[in-house]
């Protein structure tokens, strides 16, 4: 996408050089998620630390960042009876979210989502718990801007989103995701969720999608879909395995998709930064043989 998004007059955008989030975009689940080492009532006193500032950011407007939320455990610890036991490695093991080069001030996404934006988030090379913490805190972000209605309808896309919200596990984007599945339509946000693993995906977010493309997907992906096929009779849905490129099964709820139907999808004009690669221009520039037709090739005995 990071060609596609200058070629169609938009930019992109890079964690921790272009953009940073603060930890005011995190809610308290998403900050104890980031620092597994915490325990006991170690939980807690961040918990309630974030919390805190969390009301306080609500009612004010303001950010705050890693270093407010290392003196508001100092200043809650006592309060909660707690001794310096705890609120001392609290403190240091929290403090290791500042090293995460993308938490910082906040990005004005306000100012950046204007009518006719697109914006590419590069998160390549990145680490998957990366990953699930920068699409938490700009979804936390861009709810709360639409909750004020500070921002005009926008469109959030997330590709290979399986990494962000997978099945049977807690990640610090999991409840963000599965509230803008839920009610996200209600605050002008439109939700794209792609994967080629939908039974790597959490189910819950996965049945709550109004509209679905369903491409050609391996046959024991199929039973993952199942309860989203809407209409589709059975051997429509036996084709998805063999559809070819370019083409897809549409359904949706009643209201968005009267009756599932298989559409063409167009081809890009863009470019396609994914593209498979040519191995055999690669070999003939090393000297190696190209590729040949078969019946050039002799039969040996």
């Amino acid at each position: 996408m990071v060609d596609a998004a200058l070629e169609l007059g938009g930019s992109n955008l890079i964690p921790g050089v272009s953009f940073k989030v603060p930890l005011s975009a995190f809610t308290a689940e998403d900050v104890i998620n980031a620092v597994p080492s915490l325990n006991g009532n170690m939980i807690e006193l961040v918990r309630h630390s974030h919390e805190e500032l969390l009301k306080e950011s609500i009612r004010t407007g303001r950010h705050f960042l890693v270093d407010d939320l290392l003196k508001k455990i100092a200043e809650v610890g006592p309060s909660l009876d707690m001794k310096a036991i705890t609120i001392t490695p609290a403190k240091s093991r929290t403090e290791r979210l500042s090293r995460i080069s993308y938490i910082g001030e906040p990005f004005d996404w306000k100012s950046a989502l204007k009518p006719g934006a697109f914006i590419n988030i590069d998160c390549k090379g990145l680490l998957v718990s990366d990953l699930r913490i920068i699409a938490a805190a700009v979804s936390r972000d861009i709810q709360r801007l639409a909750q004020s209605r500070a921002i005009p309808f926008v469109v959030l896309s997330i590709d290979e989103f399986h990494l962000v919200a997978p099945a049977h596990e807690d990640t610090v984007a999991l409840q963000v995701l599965r509230e803008l599945a839920r009610i996200g339509r209600h605050l002008r946000i439109g939700l794209i969720l792609t994967t080629q693993s939908p039974q790597d995906v959490d189910r819950s977010i996965l049945k709550r999608l109004l509209t679905r493309f369903l491409h050609a997907i391996e046959p024991d992906q199929l039973d993952a879909l199942r309860g989203v096929f809407s209409d589709a009779s059975h051997d429509l849905v036996q084709q998805l395995p063999k559809l070819p490129q370019g083409v897809c099964i549409l359904t949706g709820a009643y209201e968005t998709v009267k009756h599932a139907t298989v559409i063409e999808v167009r081809r890009r004009t863009t470019t396609h930064g994914g593209a498979t690669p040519n191995i055999w221009a690669d070999l003939e520039r090393e000297g190696w043989v190209g590729k040949r037709p078969l019946k050039g090739v002799k039969k040996e005995t």
